[in-house]
């Protein structure tokens, strides 16, 4: 029998433990520090010949149905990329395993408003050249400054779009975590453009 003290010292106690095992929210690009996320998905999860350590967040206050996207999408675009990523690498004549195993990657969904705000991705387009008014459907950021922490960014478009620049984004992660650029003579940039117009050509296959 717990008498209403013991009840109180147990239900602080439960308090406590659940705090003390709260994690921390992922890493985010300096791009969006601003924006306010929910934390959904995070979990080791096992792709078909390595794990990642995957976070998915989504923008507070807007719904799943308005932001076009979900775990079970986003887990499964991430999982085939490992597979075609491999198949592209070995049609250019270049590895296919990690030189990087512990490389997490941290996925944040955006509504359109906050993605395409004028001044989101200014330093990005002032270094590229990007003019100002064009429009980013998604961004991966490698987050050099922290070891091991990298974030893509996704927003809404269009079914078909939405795949091919989850994909194209996700090349830039396994660029970085195959170290692809000591086979590869091109920019990060060049293969994930090369690896998007291979999706287009089996776009089948990532439905």
């Amino acid at each position: 029998m717990i008498t209403k003290i013991q009840g109180v010292l147990l239900s602080s106690f439960l308090l406590i433990c659940s705090m003390g095992e709260a994690k921390a929210d992922p890493y985010k690009s300096g791009h969006i520090s601003d924006v306010r996320t929910n934390l959904s998905l995070d979990q080791r999860v096992q792709l078909s010949t390595r794990s990642i350590d995957l976070s998915i967040s989504y923008e507070s206050g807007k719904s799943l149905e308005s932001l076009n996207f979900s775990d079970p999408y986003i887990t499964r675009q991430v999982y085939l990329s490992e597979i075609k990523i491999r198949e592209y690498n070995k049609s250019l004549g270049i590895r296919t395993t990690d030189c990087r195993s512990s490389y997490n990657l941290n996925i944040f969904v955006l509504s359109n408003e906050t993605m395409w705000e004028e001044d989101r991705f200014y330093s990005y387009k002032l270094r590229t050249n990007l003019g100002s008014e064009r429009l980013v459907y998604g961004f991966y950021d490698p987050t050099s400054e922290v070891r091991a922490e990298n974030s893509l960014i996704l927003t809404n478009v269009n079914s078909y779009e939405n795949r091919l620049t989850t994909q194209h984004e996700l090349a830039h992660y396994w660029y970085d975590r195959m170290c692809v650029g000591i086979d590869y003579s091109g920019s990060s940039e060049s293969y994930a453009l090369g690896y998007e117009a291979f999706v287009r050509r089996n776009y089948e296959y990532f439905n």
